[in-house]
């Protein structure tokens, strides 16, 4: 009996740290973010890892799309392992303090392109019109199909709705156990020569 109890009570502490230590979001400047700014993240799942390891430029293995919705700032993104209802990896759109939780994100930014308000506006909508499609996450990292989507697609297709195309051609090689072919890199978007980090931590 006693044993049960202190495992009852080492899985609540287990538990309540997990819960304590999301809560303590970084400061995220609300005040700063735009419509159609890049969230940026880095994590420290095996999935972010591979990114980082693949990309050759690599300083966040994720990116996303901020946008507004319901008077509240969002991420919206493509993004593996975080099924809806119905068993499915879609698109998600999170509000921006769970985007950066501390288990989800060693390290954040937040990146502007220079370009018009009204443009990054337009591909913050098409953001959100490519949630509300409920569109799928692409497993096989395939830039030429855009039925699917992974996260730097996702912000090329929007950015390309909008008439920018953010990728401009830059891919990488990628040979690796389970990865061969081109892929576009968080890093390759951050390539652009109008983008700006605005804010980081």
């Amino acid at each position: 009996m006693k044993r049960t109890k202190v495992i009852g009570a080492l899985a609540l502490a287990m538990l309540c740290g997990c819960r304590e230590q999301d809560a303590m979001v970084p400061p995220v400047p609300l005040d700063v973010l735009q419509e159609g700014d890049l969230a940026l993240r880095r994590g420290s799942s095996v999935a972010s890892n591979i990114v980082v390891m693949l990309d050759s430029g690599a300083t966040y293995s994720h990116v996303g799309i901020v946008a507004r919705r319901a008077g509240e700032w969002i991420v919206v993104h493509a993004v593996p392992d975080e099924r809806d209802d119905a068993g499915v990896d879609t698109i998600k759109a999170d509000p921006v303090t769970t985007f950066f939780l501390p288990s989800r994100a060693q390290k954040g930014a937040i990146a502007r392109l220079d370009v018009d308000s009204a443009t990054r506006r337009a591909a913050s909508r098409m953001a959100l019109a490519l949630v509300a499609k409920h569109k799928e996450f692409d497993h096989d990292y395939d830039w030429d199909d855009t039925t699917r989507l992974y996260c730097t697609q996702l912000v090329q297709q929007c950015y390309a709705a909008a008439g920018i195309d953010v990728a401009q051609q830059r891919r990488q090689r990628v040979d690796a156990p389970g990865f061969h072919g081109w892929y576009v890199f968080p890093s390759d978007l951050m390539a652009h020569p109008k983008m700006k980090i605005v804010y980081e931590y």
